[in-house]
């Protein structure tokens, strides 16, 4: 064999790339070629979604998210709707008079005539589906095709001519949308998906994407993960993706699952009734004792709740301790995800006395951090900043952050 034939059987199919990885190109290729559509290729449960749903936020752009499992042909071209000979020459009469210097021939081109018993008929497609706001996105948006290899093979011919010409049913969708898709491997035996064919992957830029611990623990920390599931997968790092059983897979959709069990558990002070059972279940007997030991641990060393901050923090000298002594021991994880909780919890917009307070009793980082996530948490990154830049996070300064929060859209309330 020649070096060049070895050499090209050698080549990997896909270089791969972690999450935060894969972010960069699709954010580079989207603000410079954003007409190209994308193919995330990886597992189940990675975070492939996560990628366009933060993406989206990032760019301040709308975002459909098409599962594409079960979906038939007309979801996409839309149904079929007959128009009788007597429609058509009302229709003709009324764009006659609106357009007379167009021929008759010009008039009927966008039409498909049928002739069926001497009775002349059109058919056009209307279309029904979420996919028809996509023609009101007059600054882009970004259409997102999950599982794309799960559509039927019908459902797949007007996907193709969206790739290809950017229309569905020959209507052409705005400049600025950004097409991306997602599909499990069709050569992993864990998936029972369709194989796409060549002219069909070719369209794409593909991006392989493989689970990372780091990129997983640093997206949870902003998020507000459970510290115990966080520090646990950090310090195994080889477990965030890891076939425990036939039916039990670590990965990081479970592991995000495991930090909702667990802060459930935390806020209900339920952990040693439920958390041993519910953590195997999830885990596996081995990672799920190991994880309930830590959660046991962490909540331990920190029995703040997000629902005691929203309820009372103003009121309560006690909580106000605890915090500045979380402060002045550097417990900055600690106090970024109980951030994150709180900003989670807050009802309707509305910044009570209790959430101001515990703002400014945070490192400035931390407050940033926590109110930047909540504008793009609420209406997909749509809402304006209320934090100017340098801005100093001082006790003497809450009224001026009252006013950015008022000024934001939210209300402030005592």
């Amino acid at each position: 064999m020649s070096n060049e034939k070895k050499k090209a059987k050698e080549l990997k199919a896909y270089p791969e790339h972690t999450i935060a990885q894969a972010k960069s190109m699709i954010r580079y290729l989207w603000n410079n070629n954003p007409e190209v559509p994308v193919l995330l290729i990886g597992p189940s449960g990675i975070g492939k979604t996560d990628i366009t749903i933060q993406l989206a936020a990032e760019a301040q752009l709308p975002y459909l998210d098409l599962r594409m499992a079960g979906r038939q042909p007309e979801s996409f071209r839309g149904y079929p709707v007959i128009s009788t000979y007597s429609e058509i020459q009302a229709q003709m009469q009324i764009l006659a008079a609106a357009f007379p210097e167009r021929s008759q021939e010009d008039l009927l081109k966008k039409a498909a005539y049928l002739t069926q018993d001497g009775i002349q008929q059109t058919a056009q497609h209307v279309m029904m589906s979420e996919l028809a706001t996509v023609f009101t996105w007059k600054d882009g948006g970004i259409i997102d095709l999950e599982e794309v290899n799960r559509a039927a093979p019908d459902t797949l011919q007007p996907v193709f001519e969206l790739l290809g010409n950017r229309a569905i049913d020959g209507k052409k969708i705005p400049d600025g949308v950004r097409i991306i898709a997602s599909i499990n491997p069709s050569d992993d035996p864990n998936y029972v998906v369709e194989e796409l064919d060549g002219a069909f992957m070719r369209r794409f830029m593909c991006i392989y994407v493989v689970p990372d611990a780091s990129s997983f623990v640093e997206y949870g920390r902003k998020k507000g993960m459970a510290n115990a599931v966080l520090d646990y997968v950090a310090e195994h790092p080889a477990l965030i993706w890891h076939q425990v059983s036939q039916y039990t897979t670590l990965m990081p959709a479970v592991w995000e699952r495991a930090s909702d069990l667990i802060l459930s558990l935390q806020e209900s002070k339920r952990m040693k009734d439920y958390g041993i059972g519910l953590l195997r279940a999830l885990l596996g007997v081995e990672v799920g004792s190991e994880l309930f030991e830590a959660a046991q641990k962490a909540q331990k060393n920190d029995e703040i709740s997000s629902k005691d901050v929203l309820e009372g923090y103003h009121d309560n000298a006690t909580l106000q301790i605890a915090v500045k002594d979380l402060v002045t021991k550097g417990k900055s994880a600690t106090l970024a995800t109980l951030a994150a909780r709180v900003m989670t919890g807050i009802d309707k917009d509305i910044f009570t006395c209790h959430v101001v307070h515990f703002l400014l009793d945070l490192p400035p980082d931390i407050t940033r951090s926590a109110l930047v996530q909540y504008m793009n948490a609420s209406s997909g990154g749509k809402r304006r900043s209320i934090i100017p830049d340098n801005h100093p996070f001082t006790s003497e300064n809450i009224g001026k952050i009252g006013m950015m929060i008022q000024a934001s859209g939210t209300g402030l309330t005592q």
